[in-house]
């Protein structure tokens, strides 16, 4: 039977069963994979890779700033980016590769990277209904390309 004891603010049950010992876990017998962790630091460093960014420079949708009397200011507002397909502007877009990159798997690390990290004039700025619908029709050739070879 199980007895209380009163401390300052909570009841605490003191018990007299023995503890039965634990089952050690088995450990899995997988390799390690380093797979992921280096996929996700190299999309970690594209973030900040220059073509990049110079992309994202020449998408850059600004108009000069008005002040209230009317004329323009010295400043440039920014509204966002510009698609390059529907030509919308939008503040979240997403930058496409014209060069399909791939999703890595079973590539040579040195070809991911140069397909990864290509030239500013091989990338596009998108919005993301550009961006998924682009996708689609790749996806529809590859299919077709892999129907047909059989």
């Amino acid at each position: 039977m199980a007895k209380f004891t009163f401390t300052h603010t909570r009841f605490k049950k003191k018990t007299t069963a023995t503890k039965l010992p634990r089952k050690k876990k088995a450990l899995s017998k997988k390799p390690y994979n380093p797979y992921p962790l280096v996929v996700s630091a190299i999309r970690r460093i594209w973030m900040l890779s220059p073509n990049r960014t110079e992309a994202l420079t020449r998408a850059k949708a600004v108009q000069p700033y008005i002040k209230a009397d009317g004329t323009e200011g010295k400043r440039l507002l920014f509204l966002g980016y510009r698609c390059e397909v529907c030509g919308e502007v939008f503040v979240k877009v997403e930058v496409h590769h014209i060069n399909p990159v791939g999703n890595m798997i079973g590539m040579v690390m040195v070809d991911a990277l140069a397909s990864m990290f290509c030239d500013a004039d091989k990338l596009m700025v998108l919005c993301k209904e550009c961006h998924l619908a682009i996708h689609k029709k790749e996806r529809k050739k590859v299919k077709v390309f892999s129907s047909s070879d059989k």
